[in-house]
């Protein structure tokens, strides 16, 4: 196979291995270009014009959403893949950057059996529960900037989300499978399809409409798995019942955790003491005793209902909640309540103004009052290298 990828020629690369497994997924294989660079190539079947134009619409943005989000984080399509000669109907895929080292989430999720993380190349665990539930918050606040700019992630799975150990942060991969804008998702993960999801396409004929909603369900279960090492839908019942049944009914191990057998006994079933509902009892335990925010997210979204993201449980004060996003996308990290401090410190020192008599609008209409710019403005301003003087001179 001939691929080109902005004019060179790459025959017959290798494919990426991840602890020696080949790299792919259903629609598509991940080649090593390079030490670099990975291109990600359509199967035959799934090279079609909603892929063609998406991957040139993705490829076009690739320099302002790097400008955006970073490279660190995000594995956004760089340049169109073609096999054989350059013309549209030859587009094929795209490359990307190459995360070295990285791994899928799910190989360095908690086992519940042995009662740990598994061990990175050291012999430590790759993570303990705090620093588990750290880069938790920081996998919704990567998807969270990417809901501020329009795109849905859609296609949620372990295999989408990686870690990078030498970082010691997420990357999020697979962005093409992504709904931007009018661009619609072109890959879906049923095993963490939000139920409200799936009511809302069978009363619409079939389709399916990701939201952001929708992103937070997938998220949600997820990163459950990844710190729990079970599905948030795993548990043994009487009569049995698989996870992908429990799921549409809204039946987790977290609301029994919390709610008890009442729920149960309504739908027919009963709570069984076996030892793996034991085990993921002790870890629900140990996760509400370590963070009893991120406790509470998963029993509003798999027994509520609920689709807030995380980070909005955060305090205000913490930069991490959405309500600071402007203050964290440009580069601008200044303490929410310390500006909430220097406002009202200002307003205070303001002289109190007089009333002005209506005699006197005639003296004052032609004065110029010059106020300081606000702190925020000033902060947006030097961080983009804007100047007011000159733009408007």
């Amino acid at each position: 196979m001939n691929i080109i990828i902005n004019g060179s020629h790459y025959t017959n690369p290798n494919p990426l291995l991840i602890d020696g497994r080949a790299a792919e997924g259903g629609e598509g294989y991940i080649l090593e270009l390079n030490q670099n660079n990975l291109a990600k190539i359509y199967k035959p079947a799934e090279r079609n014009n909603i892929r063609r134009k998406k991957v040139l619409a993705l490829c076009g943005a690739y320099r302002p959403n790097i400008a955006e989000f970073g490279q660190e984080s995000y594995a956004f399509p760089q340049f169109p893949a073609y096999v054989d000669t350059t013309d549209y109907d030859n587009i094929a895929g795209f490359s990307m950057p190459y995360f070295r080292g990285c791994r899928h989430i799910e190989d360095v999720e908690f086992n519940l059996d042995d009662g740990r993380f598994p061990p990175d190349p050291t012999g430590s665990p790759f993570f303990t529960d705090a620093s588990a539930v750290q880069l938790v918050y920081k996998i919704f606040e990567l998807v969270e900037h990417l809901h501020k700019a329009r795109i849905i992630l859609a296609d949620i799975n372990p295999k989408n989300i990686l870690y990078n150990p030498q970082q010691k942060c997420p990357v999020i991969v697979d962005l093409d499978s992504a709904q931007v804008d009018l661009h619609p998702a072109t890959a879906m993960s049923v095993a963490n399809l939000d139920p409200i999801l799936e009511r809302q396409s069978k009363a619409a004929g079939g389709k399916i409409y990701f939201s952001t909603s929708s992103d937070i369900f997938g998220i949600a279960c997820v990163v459950f798995r990844f710190f729990m090492g079970v599905s948030p839908f795993k548990m043994v019942l009487s009569p049995p019942m698989r996870a992908e049944e429990l799921r549409p009914k809204g039946v987790s191990i977290i609301r029994h955790f919390v709610e008890g057998d009442a729920f149960l006994r309504s739908l027919g079933h009963a709570y069984v003491p076996h030892p793996v509902n034991v085990k993921i009892a002790k870890r629900l335990e140990s996760l509400k005793q370590t963070d009893k925010l991120l406790f509470d997210f998963f029993y509003r979204t798999f027994a509520q209902n609920g689709r807030k993201s995380l980070l909005y449980a955060l305090p205000e004060a913490d930069p991490r909640h959405p309500s600071n996003i402007f203050y964290i996308d440009p580069g601008i990290r200044k303490d929410f309540m310390a500006r909430k401090a220097a406002r009202a410190a200002r307003i205070a020192q303001q002289r109190p103004i007089s009333p002005i008599a209506l005699t006197a609008v005639k003296e004052v209409s032609s004065v110029i009052y010059a106020h300081p710019d606000p702190e925020e403005l000033s902060m947006f301003l030097a961080t983009f290298g804007l100047n007011t003087a000159t733009m408007f001179s």
